[in-house]
């Protein structure tokens, strides 16, 4: 199969589709891209990840076996330990797979940076959800063992606020401005939690 060359310009590697778009990725990464053709995985739907098959041994029929390689994981393993970590687009284009753009966070995190509020969400803010009876609305931090509850407050936007506190203790360097109910205030978050929960909710070595 003819291989669609990839191209350089500057510190960018501009990778063919097979759509006759262009994914990117970092210009020292030619060598390791441009040994593929790319395709673009199910452009339907929200996050349309660029992939290509590659060999993985043979079959008893002698043919060989294929599997399906992401761009985004093969940049990352090549530089990074990633075992079973999620391969984050930090601004969700999956187009841009430069390092800048990518990093190995868990699950949680992974779907901490969806773009969008969850389709039952009636309040607006992430986290948050209106309790009919009592008029008040509640706040809640969703992942495994269990769900962390927040409190109960008189107005969406305080249980937003203290949603995103949590979020940023919780998951201390890798939350986003753009994940937040108020990414303006980002910075404010960082230094409450670094003065009211410093060393409380720190990781592990």
């Amino acid at each position: 199969m003819k291989l669609r060359p990839c191209i350089i310009e500057g510190d960018i590697c501009k990778i063919p589709l097979n759509d006759g778009q262009f994914a990117i990725c970092d210009a020292e990464d030619y060598e390791l891209v441009s040994q593929h053709n790319w395709t673009v995985l199910s452009p339907n739907q929200t996050y349309p990840y660029v992939v290509t098959n590659v060999r993985d041994g043979w079959k008893d029929d002698g043919y060989a076996k294929l599997r399906t390689q992401y761009l985004h994981r093969l940049i990352m393993g090549r530089y990074y330990e990633i075992d079973e970590k999620n391969i984050d687009h930090k601004n969700h284009d999956t187009l841009n797979n430069c390092k800048s753009n990518l990093r190995a966070v868990s699950q949680a995190v992974n779907i901490l940076n969806r773009r969008s509020l969850d389709l039952r969400n009636r309040t607006g803010y992430r986290g948050v959800s209106h309790a009919k009876k009592e008029g008040r609305y509640y706040c809640a931090l969703n992942g495994k063992p269990k769900t962390i509850y927040l409190g109960t407050f008189d107005s969406p936007e305080a249980a937003a606020v203290v949603w995103d506190i949590a979020v940023m203790t919780k998951y201390p360097g890798d939350v986003l401005p753009h994940t937040l109910n108020f990414p303006d205030r980002f910075n404010d978050y960082k230094t409450f939690v670094r003065l009211h929960y410093a060393g409380k909710h720190s990781r592990k070595p």
